[in-house]
């Protein structure tokens, strides 16, 4: 608990201070600052000027360590409350137990910056000292600017205040600074503490007098019906730092707003309501207000506020208003939507009773806003009529409606255009041949006739005049088809009386039929007198209509026979085949004999097809054929000596060893190449047997044709005694086997080979 004893005045000190700082204290006198005019004073308070944040914005120091002396001490006995709000400084007093404590000396202090308009600080002190008076004069309390004492208070009982006492020191001369800004207490001795305590800070500054005088009428837009009332709310502010007086609100347009107020204090404000009746029309309302200074100068400001009164409208616009068309033609309309009012409308409908297609909506269209709809149609018209279009539209308080009309006028005239056949299916590269017949079906001459082809212009023609119910024909052809196509013709004429065109199209499908075919033979070279060749076909319908495959042939041509046809054998292609439009190729095989002497040959194949409408198509293909004279073999029979096999001379493929099939031979591995030859009459399933081959390593190859352009079927190099080679269904010809041995020799023990066949 801080008890409170009195303190003992020092005369001398006060004296010193007394004689030091009389220019500190605003006296009686009054200390002047420099003269500013017109000026008026404002009290600002420093920060936590008055003791109530906490923690304060002021830092603390005392010599006790019983920080903080800033609070709310008015529970303490005989202390006072707060001069503002419930917190302030405690300066002196004692820290400690009753009959131990110790003398407090302590302060707060703040760096202030002073404005060139502040003047004075002025601060509210309150002095309590219950002990007696000290013998020295050491108990005071003091303010300093940057170190400098310019406030000093002994803390005696003679200086004790019955209450909260205000005093004011004069800084002007600081104006500019940052001032350290020390507030605080010194108890010299035991014999006795003081108290005094601060509160409420504020600096006084000169400011220069700036009347203004601001007026706001709102709202800044009204919107109303036509002959409502316009309500307005005016506010009048003296926003200037001096009493304006004599104001004066005046609205020429809406009189019921006119005021007069006798004064108006700095900040202070005055609202009232006016209105004006029966508004008719928009408008712009402006209201002033001007005032005078205490000097009788006047103060002007002005507000503007809008009323908008809806007045909605809406047009509508049908084009063409005439227009002149052909029995059964069609009438054409553009409608264009124009806001002509004030408002925005809304769920705006269109309405044509005699062309439902001109029917539309719209959700919205803004003030003078335009908005065109697309074109709408009556198809098919066989009289004139009046087609009158409504619109309505919603303006938020009701619906308003506009109408226009447009006239169509109705002529017969009209003219036909007739285009044969109507499909017709042709080879690529040949012509397509059209008949075209142009019909005048109506009840007017017309003239400049203009027929025109899409496809091609072979087909455009013209012709100046085709009376009523006269018709004309021509024939076109398109050369060189080599695509489908859909030939569309019109026909164009113009009816001079009314100047009004008519018009008509027809259409001719033109299909295209074509086959694509590639062939694959082999082998393309024989040995004389002749043999078999497998040919794989691929057709591919590249036209436009499905085609059935009816025949495929073969003819072979040579410089030194006649063309010779030849059937084709073991074929797998199957004639009524339906071969689709873009569905993919068809593929299929068959075997072909040729025979003859040394020579070149040609095998043309013809594939033969044919649509629906019995329309056929021919493609064929070529594949060149050579025919060479056989090679000359000799055949060395083995030796057997004591039961051993002997070598034999198969090394090369014209030398290769004839052996028959479905039988085993024994041959010996003695040296690296083998050759042997068989043949078949017929097409069959092939398998070759290599078993008992000692040596391992090495291979069994088959191979089909001449020594010169042998066909490789295939081979087995299996790291074993036995080496199998399946080779499935292969065609009537000359095949021949190469044994090649990649491991030792061995004449000892014979290898067996065999060719089985099976149908």
């Amino acid at each position: 608990m801080v008890s409170v004893r009195q303190m003992r005045s020092s005369y001398l000190i006060a004296l010193l201070l007394l004689l030091l700082l009389p220019l500190l204290f605003i006296s009686s006198a009054g200390a002047k600052s420099p003269q500013r005019s017109p000026q008026m004073a404002a009290n600002v308070l420093l920060p936590d000027g008055s003791f109530e944040q906490n923690p304060s914005l002021w830092t603390e120091r005392d010599n006790t360590r019983c920080t903080p002396w800033i609070g709310d001490w008015s529970a303490i006995d005989g202390f006072p409350d707060a001069f503002d709000g419930s917190r302030y400084f405690w300066a002196g007093g004692e820290c400690g137990p009753p009959n131990s404590a110790d003398p407090n000396s302590n302060n707060v202090r703040q760096t202030i910056t002073v404005q060139p308009i502040d003047t004075t600080l002025s601060f509210w002190y309150y002095a309590l000292r219950t002990d007696a008076d000290s013998n020295v004069a050491d108990d005071y309390a003091y303010i300093q600017f940057n170190g400098v004492e310019v406030w000093r208070l002994d803390m005696t009982q003679a200086n004790n205040t019955s209450g909260w006492v205000n005093a004011t020191l004069n800084i002007s001369s600081y104006a500019g600074q940052n001032v350290n800004l020390k507030v605080g207490g010194v108890n010299g001795s035991r014999a006795g503490v003081g108290n005094v305590f601060f509160d409420f800070f504020e600096i006084t500054q000169d400011q220069i007098s700036e009347p203004a005088i601001e007026i706001v009428k709102g709202p800044d837009t009204q919107t109303i019906g036509v002959n409502e009332t316009a309500v307005f709310d005016i506010t009048v502010t003296n926003t200037g730092n001096s009493t304006l007086f004599d104001i004066q609100i005046t609205d020429p347009i809406t009189p019921n707003c006119d005021q007069n107020l006798t004064q108006l204090a700095a900040s202070e404000s005055t609202t009232y309501s006016c209105e004006q009746n029966n508004v008719t029309d928009s408008f712009t309302n402006t209201a002033t207000a001007t005032g005078k200074t205490v000097d009788l100068d006047p103060i002007t400001d002005s507000d503007t506020a809008d009323v908008i009164v809806n007045n909605p409208g809406i047009a509508i616009d049908v084009s063409p208003a005439t227009q002149t068309i052909a029995d059964n033609g069609t009438a054409t309309f553009t409608i264009t939507l124009t806001n002509t009012g004030n408002i925005n409308l809304t769920n705006i409908n269109i309405s044509s009773p005699s062309t439902p297609n001109c029917d539309n909506t719209l959700p919205s269209l803004s003030t003078q806003a335009t908005h065109t709809f697309p074109v709408c149609t009556r198809t098919n018209v066989t009289q004139s009529y009046l087609n009158t279009v409504t619109v309505t539209a919603n303006t938020g308080s009701g619906t308003i409606t506009a109408e226009d009309d447009a006239f169509v006028d109705v002529i017969d005239s009209q003219i036909a255009i007739v285009i044969t056949p109507d499909e017709q299916s042709v080879r690529r590269g040949d012509n397509a041949t059209f008949d075209i017949f142009v019909f005048n079906i109506g009840d007017n001459d017309l003239s400049d006739i203009q027929i025109t082809s899409e496809a091609d212009t072979a087909c455009n023609n013209t012709l100046a005049t085709l009376a009523a119910g006269a018709h004309t024909s021509y024939t076109c052809a398109i050369s060189n088809v080599q695509a489908a196509f859909t030939h569309a013709v019109s026909v164009q004429a113009t009816n001079p009386q009314a100047a009004l065109q008519v018009q008509d199209t027809d259409v001719a499908l033109v299909q295209l039929l074509d086959i694509s075919v590639q062939t694959t033979g082999a082998p393309t070279t024989l040995e004389a007198p002749g043999g078999n060749i497998l040919f794989e076909i691929i057709l591919t319908n590249s036209g436009s209509k499905a085609l059935t495959l009816n025949a495929i042939n073969a003819t072979i041509y040579s410089s030194q026979t006649d063309p010779d046809p030849t059937p084709i054998q073991n074929s797998s292609c199957d004639m009524g085949q339906l071969l689709p439009v873009n569905s993919g190729s068809y593929q299929c095989a068959f075997y072909l004999s040729v025979s003859g002497s040394v020579g070149d040959y040609n095998v043309e194949i013809n594939v033969t097809a044919s649509d629906t409408d019995g329309n056929t198509v021919v493609s064929k293909t070529t594949t060149a054929l050579t025919m060479i004279q056989a090679p000359v073999q000799t055949v060395f029979l083995p030796t057997i000596l004591n039961n051993y096999i002997y070598s034999e001379p198969n090394n090369s493929c014209g030398e290769a060893f004839p052996i028959a099939t479905n039988r085993s031979y024994d041959f010996s591995a003695d040296d690296i190449d083998d050759w042997y030859l068989f043949e078949l009459s017929t097409a069959a399933n092939l398998r070759l047997e290599l078993t008992n081959f000692l040596p391992i390593d090495g291979q069994i190859t088959a191979w089909f044709g001449p020594c010169n352009n042998p066909l490789f079927l295939g081979h087995n190099g299996d790291f074993s005694t036995t080496k199998i080679l399946s080779l499935g269904n292969q065609p009537p010809g000359i095949y021949r086997i190469w044994i090649i041995n990649d491991g030792s020799t061995n004449i000892l023990t014979p290898y067996q080979l065999k060719v089985v066949t099976t149908p």
